[in-house]
């Protein structure tokens, strides 16, 4: 969650993976980033456009959730840490 251009999750080695972000579509639009993310997608990485407050999965889906630099850019992290 919050995973920003690239994203913590890119570097770790797991069945499945998912990056998620409210600004994926501006990410994904920047060529900067483009390589390292069809890296990562290589990888099993899927990036997608999410707000924390409300992830498109159901709960239990995922073993692990990373949130890196979120909590201070939200106006409701008893939110998004009900809905992680």
């Amino acid at each position: 969650m919050g995973a920003g251009p690239v994203g913590i999750v890119s570097f770790l080695r797991c069945r499945r993976s998912v990056a998620s972000d409210p600004l994926n579509s501006l990410f994904e639009s920047q060529p900067a980033y483009r390589a390292h993310r069809e890296q990562a997608r290589e990888h099993n990485v899927e990036f997608i456009e999410a707000k924390g407050e409300k992830l498109p999965y159901s709960d239990g889906e995922f073993d692990l959730l990373i949130t890196d630099n979120v909590l201070d850019h939200t106006e409701s992290p008893e939110k998004i840490l009900s809905e992680a």
